[in-house]
């Protein structure tokens, strides 16, 4: 470090023969290996340390996406359940009044006396007509 400090301060003189000179005398480069390889250390652990995170954050967020496609699939599912029982019940509620509907027109029928088994004349046929 100190050798680092002298060739900086050689450099803010603007001596740069002395900057040169200190450089190539390589008494420093023992202790630049070593700060690189420290370096090179921390910055595997980090990289170790940011690639596991990554890989949890990756797991939550498929966990996340597979959630978010259940309860999409289930409200998908509820809506067409309740289509389908809508459906069902108007045809029930249908059936229904066309049942009362037929039992109305009976009750009509037998009480003024139409219940007999000849055919009702259709309008607009030829044997009305005229």
């Amino acid at each position: 470090m100190r050798e680092m400090t002298a060739v900086n301060e050689l450099r803010r003189r603007g001596d740069l023969p002395g900057v040169i000179a200190a450089v190539c005398s390589r008494k420093g480069k023992p202790g630049l290996d070593s700060i690189r390889a420290e370096f090179t250390g921390f910055i595997q652990i980090e990289r170790a340390g940011s690639d596991r995170r990554d890989a949890q954050f990756l797991a939550q967020m498929r966990r996340r996406f597979a959630i978010a496609l259940a309860v999409g699939l289930l409200a998908v599912l509820a809506v067409i359940a309740f289509a389908f029982w809508f459906h069902r019940e108007t045809q029930h509620r249908i059936k229904a009044l066309l049942h009362r509907e037929t039992l109305r027109r009976l009750e009509v029928q037998t009480e003024t006396g139409f219940a007999s088994n000849r055919p009702t004349p259709r309008r607009g046929s030829a044997r009305n007509s005229g």
